[in-house]
């Protein structure tokens, strides 16, 4: 299963519920609370109740090897100069 950002998630909650606060009901700052103090598996659930996308949250990790890259890159290359130049 996917890593999820649980800061960024916390921190758009606690955004979310903050205005809320001052725009809806002051009421909304015990949910603030429960946001802040609550694990990262209750914060998972926190955002799905109020309509959040996980999915918006995953925290992609990009490990390229350059030495790899570079030689298949150099071998299309010259696969790619043989079928179009010498055929």
């Amino acid at each position: 299963m996917e890593e999820i950002d649980i800061d960024k998630l916390r921190q758009d909650l606690i955004d979310y519920y903050t205005a809320a606060m001052f725009m809806v009901s002051p009421v909304a700052l015990v949910d603030l609370t429960e946001v802040e103090n609550a694990d990262s598996e209750k914060v998972k659930k926190i955002a799905l109740d109020n309509g959040f996308n996980l999915d918006n949250y995953i925290k992609w990790i990009i490990n390229l090897n350059f030495t790899n890259l570079t030689f298949q890159l150099k071998k299309c290359y010259n696969v790619c100069n043989k079928y179009l130049f010498y055929r």
